[in-house]
């Protein structure tokens, strides 16, 4: 399942966000896990609210000439970034095989899954011992 994108503005930064399909509630025994779906109203507005001032605050501050890499910093954590990384195939391996876990964060795994698609194509041979080998 795809997230849905939200945008904000289009300035100097093209900003998106993250948008679950739907909140998921803390597990009771990982601290770091989630488990079940819920519904909020509420925190989705707090939420829209957030991104929204956080993107009004970063043109302002860049109206006042603060360099765009610092004034970055006002932006929420769910905004997407691009980037780009060179990593040989048997780290590259090695990470996908730990974030393609079922126990993984659920973003986590769509993103490995992604990768992992970008791999196959690639390199398909390796990507086949890697799928016997794992």
């Amino acid at each position: 399942a795809k997230s849905a994108r939200g945008q904000v503005g289009s300035a100097v930064l093209k900003v998106e966000f993250y948008v679950p399909q739907a909140w998921r509630k803390q597990a009771r025994r990982n601290k770091q896990g989630s488990e079940g779906e819920l519904s909020d109203e509420e925190a989705t507005l707090l939420r829209k609210g957030v991104e929204r001032e956080a993107y009004q605050a970063y043109q302002t501050l860049l109206e006042k000439g603060i360099a765009r890499e610092m004034a970055r910093m006002v932006l929420p954590l769910n905004r997407y970034t691009e980037f780009y990384w060179k990593q040989d195939l048997h780290n590259l391996f090695h990470s996908l095989g730990m974030r393609l876990e079922p126990h993984d964060q659920w973003e986590i795994r769509q993103y490995a899954k992604g990768s992992a698609e970008i791999v196959k194509a690639h390199v398909p041979l390796a990507w086949h011992d890697f799928e016997e080998n794992t």
